[in-house]
């Protein structure tokens, strides 16, 4: 078994998302494989601006967390299949 490890950056746009998934097939094709992914670059320091945020009472965080699910939408559309986007998007 063989373990794959990729950071924010090696996933932080749609076409890094692309050459993860060819290592990761390559990979495939040689023997099992486990793969761990951080989340996209910046995510993790975005929700815990909108942690902060929250906690402060400040109504801000929601803006933080759209920005979130705007970029995994963005990413989405790019990356998945036209004919699978509303199942997904559910």
């Amino acid at each position: 078994m063989r373990v794959l490890k990729f950071g924010g950056s090696s996933v932080a746009e749609p076409s890094r998302i692309q050459a993860v998934a060819a290592i990761v097939a390559a990979a495939r094709r040689r023997g099992p494989v486990a793969v761990v992914v951080s989340a996209f670059g910046g995510v993790t320091d975005t929700l815990l601006e909108a942690a902060r945020a929250a906690a402060a009472g400040r109504d801000d965080w929601r803006q933080a967390l759209g920005r979130i699910a705007d970029r995994h939408h963005g990413a989405l559309s790019e990356l998945a299949p036209a004919t699978e986007l509303d199942a997904l998007e559910a």
